[in-house]
């Protein structure tokens, strides 16, 4: 007798089965199967337990044999029959078996399993991607020893409307020598100061621009890290500004790697500095690109007859908490020192835009280095949770109507001698076997998306280094492989539990004429379709307002036309006097304004999405405010050349731009933007004169005004600006940071050599860096809003096909068990096109019951996607009215397959199946 192997043994048995019956060619096939299946089973079990294959065989055949020569088989009522109970199985060998069986099973069904698969492995491998993402992000121990001790120390006024960047040197100095004085009594262990930047690097192979960090030496008692090579700044290295630290990639990237880098030069800014010590890797401190690290000094604070210091520092601070101690105690203990310190007086004003008392924040740093993307993770955690809910309710669906397609299956397994136990087993493992190769699948898919998100999310994303796919994902997609089997599997388990042999065995499979929905099974389906309908209306009112809001951003008002605009960066040395400077950067404009391809070329001190100009505190008099007295002003400076504001293309409103005509030797001359004529001249803007002290000028005019210039972080209120000439400022403000703007006739980028090779002409050892046209400046800002209204909507896209795809299957099926009900409506009367309304009706009262559900969960949760938005409400009832106009249209369309299949139903042939 052959030995079967178990890859071949289907076939096998169920010619075996068909021999034995006495009516090969009219056999029933679900008897067929069903015997085939217990043979198969058995004939496993007797192997599992020592026997031979011939053995196993034997035996299976003689059970198989003495089924057949029951009656009952014979006239396939399986019901009565009563075979000899299977060998006993037990323990591990009863979940191989089944386990087994459940991979026969799946096999069989290659399309239903492959859908089933492929919906948990995107669902799951969106889920945990993303959730690697928020983990990395938001929850992930950042590489300091007691990283949850140290803060983000920053300062603001009452009443300001400005998001907090800065810290004084005033409330600096006044926190460190107040809690000093108080006997080892304050809440911080340590307090420093930071500021980021870029310094030009000579490492002997040519200048290069590098992101740069001036640390004060207490930095290294806040965040504790431990050097590779060397080591830290030290208090006397602020004063000295000798010495330098190198980042580990800057060691191995430039320097190889060799130890003997600690106490080599190099050259920063024009000036030698010894490298005394080597980070060590992943040090990303402030940003991940820093590359170098130099002793920075808080400026220290000066008596003063009245008390207001006007020589403000600004940077940024960070702490380490004492042990127990919070952030709020903190942020109050450093509160209280600042107000009953020294004042700043209009420099507050100017820096923080409120005259109102100091008001410390101090923030745990990973809560302030995540705040910006901290809201999006969150919706969009959201956003997936939803969507792996919609997926597997798409495959309980299929689930619910295969558990009614196989009551008869069940019935013939539990008239073979199988318990509602084994069966229950078995259609638990066939659910898991489908969520675990899902799981797989979608772990797989992490890994791919893990690898390419350097390149989906924006390079400014917090912590981008620290998402990895480790064993906590890996646990995360299989708990939601898991539960995927699970979720699926509990209506058929509920339906072999509650199983009647009698009507299961003798039914076929269609309602009861004139059942329609009110059968339980029926309106539970329909109900799964509200709740996925509903989900979906959820998930596409979000999408659609992330959308709305990131079109709103591209259409901007932005106060400058960025076509056709090349920017860079000039790094000019700071021992250069600011004449030099000038002189340098003028020769530069002068060779770039003779290109045939250039329509205009400036400079300045700023650029839009370029870090740069500074703040401006003025007082203005009543004559020009209107008010009754002398009126504190502020505004952001920008020093420019001539040619700066229309190779930007600003607009001017009023007046005129700076010409020729305006130089050194001239009436110094400024240029303001709307809103700074908006909050403070209540007269004719140009012709205005405001008294500013700027070398030996002192009466400025106004001659022009132009459009404000959309903030860097949309949403914030434009602040007023004031233009003025390089060539009239002078010396009061120098140009080591110049940005150039130039306006082409061609593609901008084309001209980036030109850029280059005049520079190096010009100024060999000057940097070009930061070139970028400005349209790519503009969409580098818009990345984040992008990729969250790109990944709403791909979940919400996904969501829907499953509700079409679960409606559709709904009411198919409902057509394919209501055919005698639709054949005799057709018999008595009913016209094809009432038929097709019949059907279509029902899916659109589906779809109108779950777009009812959702637009008001939609409503209700719109707060939660409000601080992503601009330009457009989150309760905005067009974008709702939009949703479910396209999730009607969809589930119209989902309705008219099974609506034509019902309007041409043959009654004859209905009335006779």
């Amino acid at each position: 007798m052959k030995a079967w192997s178990r890859a071949e043994d289907q076939e096998h048995w169920h010619e075996i089965v068909r021999r034995r019956l006495d009516e090969p060619a009219s056999a029933d096939e679900d008897v067929v199967e069903e015997l085939a299946q217990h043979a198969a089973a058995a004939f496993d079990a007797a192997r599992d337990a020592g026997s031979t294959p011939a053995e196993a065989e034997a035996a299976a055949v003689a059970m198989i044999e003495d089924w057949c020569r029951q009656p009952s088989v014979r006239r396939r009522r399986l019901h009565r029959l009563a075979p000899p109970p299977p060998p006993a199985r037990g323990g591990l060998v009863a979940w191989r078996a089944d386990l087994r069986h459940a991979g026969r099973l799946l096999v069989r069904q290659p399309g239903a399993a492959a859908v089933a698969v492929l919906t948990i492995a995107l669902a799951v491998g969106a889920t945990t991607t993303l959730a690697s993402v928020a983990y990395g992000v938001l929850s992930r121990p950042l590489p300091w020893p007691d990283a949850d001790r140290i803060v983000r120390v920053l300062e603001t006024r009452e009443g300001s409307t400005r998001p907090l960047r800065f810290l004084t040197n005033v409330a600096y100095e006044t926190w460190r020598d107040g809690a000093s004085t108080r006997d080892g009594a304050s809440t911080l262990d340590a307090l420093a100061a930071y500021s980021a930047g870029t310094v030009t690097v000579d490492l002997g192979e040519g200048a290069e621009r590098l992101a740069s960090a001036g640390l004060t030496a207490s930095a290294f008692d806040v965040l504790r890290p431990v050097p590779v090579l060397g080591r830290a700044f030290r208090p006397e290295d602020e004063d000295s500004q000798t010495v330098a630290l190198i980042s580990y990639g800057l060691w191995q990237r430039r320097f190889g790697g060799e130890p003997s880098v600690v106490g080599s030069a190099i050259t920063v800014d024009g000036e030698r500095r010894t490298i005394v010590g080597v980070m060590p890797d992943r040090f990303d401190f402030p940003e991940v690109e820093t590359a170098i690290w130099t002793p920075f000094r808080v400026t220290a604070l000066q008596p003063s007859a009245d008390g207001v210091h006007s020589s403000v520092q600004l940077f940024s601070g960070i702490g380490r908490l004492r042990a127990g101690v919070t952030a709020v105690q903190a942020a109050s203990e450093a509160t209280t020192l600042a107000r009953n310190g020294p004042k700043v007086g209009l420099v507050g004003v100017a820096v923080f835009g409120s005259e109102g008392p100091t008001v410390i924040s101090v923030t745990p740093i990973g809560e302030a280095m995540t705040a910006e993307v901290r809201p999006a993770l969150l919706v969009l955690l959201a956003g997936v949770g939803l969507l792996f809910a919609t997926a597997i309710g798409g495959i309980a669906i299929t689930q619910v109507a295969r558990a009614v397609g196989r009551r008869r299956e069940m019935a013939i397994r539990a008239a073979m001698g199988a318990g509602s136990g084994q069966i229950m087993r078995q259609l638990l493992l066939e659910h898991l076997a489908a969520g675990l190769a899902g799981g797989a699948l979608g772990l797989g898919l992490a890994v791919v998306l893990h690898r390419a998100l350097p390149r989906l999310l924006p390079a400014d994303f917090p912590r981008l280094t620290d998402i990895v796919v480790d064993w906590r994902i890996g646990l995360v997609a299989a708990a939601l492989a898991v539960a995927a089997g699970l979720l699926t599997a509990l209506y058929p388990m509920a339906q072999a539990r509650r199983l009647d042999l009698s009507s299961a065995l003798t039914e076929d499979g269609r309602a009861p004429t004139g059942a329609g929905w009110r059968t339980a099974t029926a309106r539970l389906r329909a109900s799964m379709i509200v709740a996925q309908v509903a989900v979906t209306v959820v998930l596409l009112a979000g999408a659609g307002l992330l959308a709305r809001s990131f079109i709103a951003l591209m259409h901007v008002e932005r106060g400058y036309d960025p076509v056709n605009v090349l920017t860079a960066r000039l790094a000019l040395p700071e021992a250069l006097p600011a004449a030099a400077q000038q002189a340098l950067l003028d020769q530069v404009m002068t060779r770039l304004s003779a290109h045939p391809d250039v329509v205009r070329a400036g400079y300045g001190g700023f650029a839009p999405f370029m870090a740069g100009g500074g703040m401006l505190a003025l007082t203005l008099p009543p004559e020009v405010t209107g008010a009754t007295e002398n009126r504190a002003a502020e505004a952001a400076l920008g020093v420019v050349s001539a040619g700066y504001i229309e190779s930007l293309g600003m607009r001017v409103r009023e007046g005129r731009s700076f010409t020729a005509g305006d130089g050194e030797g001239t009436q110094p001359v400024l240029i303001i933007n709307r809103e700074f004529a908006r909050r403070y001249l209540v007269r004719e803007p140009v012709g205005t004169q405001i008294n500013m002290a700027f070398g030996q000028r002192a009466a400025w005019t106004i001659v022009g005004v132009v459009d404000d210039l959309m903030p860097a972080v949309p949403g914030e209120i434009a602040q007023p600006q004031i233009l003025m000439l390089a060539s009239q400022v002078g010396a009061s403000v120098p140009m080591h940071d110049a940005k150039v703007i130039i306006r082409t006739r061609r593609t901008p980028s084309a001209l980036t050599p030109v850029l280059r090779a005049i520079v190096h002409d010009v100024a060999p050892d000057v940097p070009v860096d930061a070139v970028m046209t400005m349209e790519d400046r503009v969409s580098a800002s818009l990345a984040r809003p992008r990729l969250y209204a790109l990944l709403l909507g791909g979940f919400a896209t996904f969501s829907l096909l499953v509700a079409a795809v679960g409606l559709f299957g709904v009411l198919a099926q409902g057509v394919a068990q209501r055919r005698r009900e639709l054949g005799i409506r057709v018999a008595l009367g009913a016209s094809p096109a009432r038929l097709l309304r019949l059907v279509v009706g029902q899916g659109i009262g589906l779809a109108a019951a779950g777009i009812a559900i959702g637009c008001a969960a939609a409503w209700l949760g719109a707060r939660s996607v409000a601080s992503l938005l601009y330009g457009i409400p989150a309760r905005d009832p067009w974008t709702l009215a939009g949703v479910g106009a396209i999730v009607l249209a969809v589930a119209v369309l989902a309705s008219v397959v099974p609506a034509r299949h019902a309007a041409r139903v043959d009654p004859l042939l209905a009335l006779k199946s």
